[in-house]
């Protein structure tokens, strides 16, 4: 009876041990993550609607590093995913952090409490609560510095994703001016997604009449900023510009044979395109399309940067000063940010 109660002992104690060794290894891929999972959440649940933050972290095309539910205004529950040596390698080129910083940077919360206080002083409302989530992420210096991505195909809900390495000095403190540009390019994309700007249809470029915005699906209404845009400085050289950027621009990487090729046959048009109608941007990245010009515009208008003169690139400048309520916006960014000791 004694070793009949012995043996039944020494089985629950086995599998108590085993139990505990499994528990274990699993705390430590979620804190460490691993080459299998670079997340430790499998969802994610807000204002009772559930975000499959794992497929969405499974498709990105660079390191997640927090993030943030936006609730009421402000920084609500977070994602701290886990960063694998894995998934760090297949950036490590272009990254100056080390795996070891960004884990630091993971834990600093106070540190996105500061970005959101800048996000705030730019992005007010009404367009404040179109931004659903805020994401850090990185994928090296000076690749893509920021985005804005709608959530589920709905314009009036957006993911805005700040780039933590280009927001950082050598000495691994804010670079707030270049930090306050990305977010004021991403303000003005936000903008043109706005209800009152343009909307969702079943059938691509519905409306020839208006321009329609290849990016996110929509088609603009007749005033939008983005068609009035379009119409005074697009509708003359868009063919030109759409009949080898919807060639190779607008594919999947899958349908071309290397990636690194597509990359580069696309800069290599783009380049030439900017050089050929060089006075009619403020930037080169604003010739990569329509609404990347008009929220390129959008940071000159904000900084006054330009300067004067009567170049189409300027003329872009102005036409954005006959909006009222964008001029406003301009202005309570510029008094925002001067309060942040951030001037140009």
């Amino acid at each position: 009876m004694i070793k009949r109660w012995l043996i039944i002992f020494l089985i629950l104690s086995l599998f108590l041990v085993i139990g505990f060794f499994f528990l274990t290894e699993s705390t430590k891929d979620s804190a460490n993550g691993s080459a299998g999972s670079n997340y430790n959440l499998t969802d994610y649940k807000v204002a009772n609607e559930k975000f499959d933050f794992v497929r969405y972290y499974e498709r990105v095309d660079y390191i997640i590093i927090a993030y943030y539910s936006i609730a009421e205004g402000e920084l609500g529950e977070v994602i701290v995913p886990g960063i694998s040596a894995a998934r760090y390698n297949q950036y490590a080129e272009e990254l100056d952090l080390t795996l070891e910083e960004l884990a630091a940077f993971q834990a600093a919360h106070l540190f996105y409490e500061d970005i959101w206080t800048m996000v705030k002083a730019i992005i007010a409302e009404p367009y404040l609560q179109q931004v659903a989530y805020l994401e850090i992420f990185t994928d090296g210096s000076d690749n893509l510095l920021g985005a804005i991505e709608e959530v589920e195909g709905r314009a009036d809900s957006v993911i805005l994703s700040l780039d933590l390495e280009d927001m950082l000095d050598e000495n691994r403190e804010i670079r707030y001016r270049e930090l306050a540009e990305t977010i004021i390019h991403e303000l003005a994309h936000i903008i043109t997604l706005a209800a009152n700007q343009a909307e969702w249809t079943e059938e691509e470029d519905s409306n020839p009449q208006t321009y329609y915005i290849y990016e996110y699906e929509l088609d603009t209404f007749e005033n939008a900023y983005i068609n009035q845009f379009f119409q005074l400085f697009w509708a003359d050289i868009y063919d030109e510009w759409s009949a080898f950027y919807y060639q190779y621009g607008v594919l999947d990487e899958e349908d071309i044979n290397l990636a690194e090729e597509y990359e580069e046959i696309l800069a290599g048009y783009l380049g030439e395109f900017y050089e050929k109608y060089r006075e009619r941007f403020v930037t080169a990245y604003a010739a990569t399309s329509p609404t990347e010009d008009l929220a390129e515009t959008f940071i000159f208008f904000v900084t006054g940067d330009l300067g004067p003169g009567n170049e189409i690139r300027h003329q872009k400048v102005n036409f954005l000063y006959s909006f009222p309520e964008l001029v406003q916006i301009r202005n309570q960014i510029e008094a925002n940010l001067s309060k942040m000791g951030v001037t140009w």
